[in-house]
This record gives C-alpha cells, sequence and structure tokens, in this order.
C-alpha cells in the first residue's frame, strides 16, 4: 500500500471519527433540549384517545377509549368518557381506580409495579436522571416532530416492558409531548395521544384532592 493510500484511508477514518462525536453531542443535545422542554411544563390538561392493541393466540383486537387527562409532578389522572365513565389516578406509589359507580379499585403493594410506576411517572415529567438510569435511549426526528423510544435496562422490568416510547412536535425554541405508546413483551401495546392540550401554573385546590 503507498503512502498516499494509507493517508486517504487515515483521513477518512478520522472523518468519520470526528462526525459520530459530532452526531453523538447533538444526539444528546436534542434529546436533552426535547426532555427539558417537555418537563418545563409541569401542569397540563386536556383531551386524550387511548388504543389498546390486545395480542391473542386468535389475533389482534384494538379497544379504543377516550376522556381528557391531567398531568402534573404529583401523578396522572385520566377522565374516561367513552365507552365508559371512570376515573384512574397513577402516582409513584399506586394506582386507584374509581368507576362509574364510585367502587374503588388500588394497586400498589408490589414491587415490580411499583418500579414501572415510579419510572413512569419518571418519563412523563422528563427526569432527565431517572431515564438515563433505566433506560436505552434511541432518539429521532423527522420534520418538526420527535421521537424518543425507551427500553428498559432493568431485567424485571424488561420481562414486561419491551419499551416506552414519547413523541411530539418541536420548534427552535420549545416542545410538546404528543403522546406516548407503552409496547408489552407479548407484542400488546398502549397509545395515549393528546390534544387541546392546555398548560397551567398551579393545582387547583379540587386537582390538589385527587392525588391524596
Amino acid at each position: 500500500m503507498c503512502i498516499l493510500t494509507i493517508m486517504k484511508t487515515f483521513k477518512i477514518a478520522l472523518v468519520s471519527t470526528v462526525c459520530f462525536f459530532i452526531s453523538t453531542f447533538c444526539f444528546a443535545q436534542d434529546a436533552e433540549f426535547i426532555l427539558t422542554k417537555v418537563s418545563q411544563k409541569n401542569i397540563s390538561t386536556g383531551n386524550y384517545q387511548q388504543i389498546n392493541k390486545i395480542t391473542l393466540s386468535s389475533g389482534t383486537r384494538t379497544l379504543k377509549s377516550e376522556g381528557t387527562y391531567l398531568f402534573c409532578t404529583d401523578g396522572v389522572a385520566l377522565f374516561a368518557q367513552k365507552p365508559y365513565k371512570s376515573t384512574t389516578i397513577i402516582c409513584r406509589d399506586f394506582v386507584k381506580q374509581i368507576s362509574s359507580t364510585g367502587k374503588v379499585t388500588t394497586l400498589g403493594s408490589d414491587e415490580t409495579f411499583k418500579s414501572i410506576s415510579t419510572i413512569f411517572m419518571s418519563v412523563l415529567a422528563s427526569d432527565t436522571e431517572m431515564i438515563q438510569e433505566n433506560f436505552e435511549q434511541d432518539f429521532s426526528t423527522n420534520g418538526n416532530e420527535w421521537f424518543i423510544s425507551l427500553k428498559p435496562k432493568n431485567s424485571q422490568i424488561s420481562q414486561a416492558l419491551k419499551s416506552f416510547d414519547l413523541f411530539g412536535t418541536f420548534t427552535e425554541e420549545d416542545a410538546d409531548l404528543a403522546g406516548y405508546t407503552m409496547k408489552q413483551t407479548n407484542n400488546s401495546e398502549i397509545t395515549f395521544n393528546f390534544s387541546q392540550v392546555h398548560y397551567q401554573d398551579a393545582l387547583t385546590e379540587e386537582q390538589k384532592t385527587l392525588f391524596n
């Protein structure tokens, strides 16, 4: 191999290495920018549509529901309107479901559930430290849309959860969460799409009682 060929090969390798580090740096900056902007909006309300795809031996069954929601650092409240009215409260330590008849069902004693619930809240709050500690990240953009796929590092959680995928839109100055998909290891998945989103600075007294 002549000296010119060696130099050419070296230059290509050097450029590739530099590009790799630049792209890695940009990836981190872009993902951090998105999560930071989303997390700054501590309290949001709006409408949601839930699409639940259940994988069965006979095929895939799709169930849909819709209603309104409340996201805050204390938890998540889902007020289903269709097909049945119910309220679901998700906190770091428990999940509470209230039926249309007023019957209350509470979950939270299982350690695996607590781990998933804590991480779920951290993801929705865009807690970057918790996300980096518990997930492998895959970030991409398409036009003004962003996508972050989070795959659990914890082997106990990964037995049930394949990935937690968030998506939304962004500008040069801001970013919004449009929804997320939880993909389970049995190939079932739950997707939430958000619309008519509004932000507020503080919880009302009535909203505070939801998470007690």
